[in-house]
């Protein structure tokens, strides 16, 4: 069984950073810049949203999940 993981950000530095900590840990990580409330992926398409700062309200991109 295989997962695909995606990590978006919308800080650079924070991508970068993150892009180091998993080759470090040998993961497979796709990394987009890009804005919570219009994820690039297609209508129902993920399994799983998640955010450090859950206190944002991102309901409307989550409904399109």
């Amino acid at each position: 069984m295989g997962h695909k993981v995606t990590g978006i950000d919308l800080s650079a530095g924070m991508l970068k950073k993150a892009k180091h900590n998993a080759d470090n840990m040998g993961l497979k990580i796709d990394f987009f810049h890009g804005d919570a409330e219009n994820l690039p992926s297609e209508d129902s398409s993920l399994d799983l949203v998640t955010g450090k700062f859950p206190a944002l309200d991102y309901s409307a991109a989550f409904l399109r999940c």
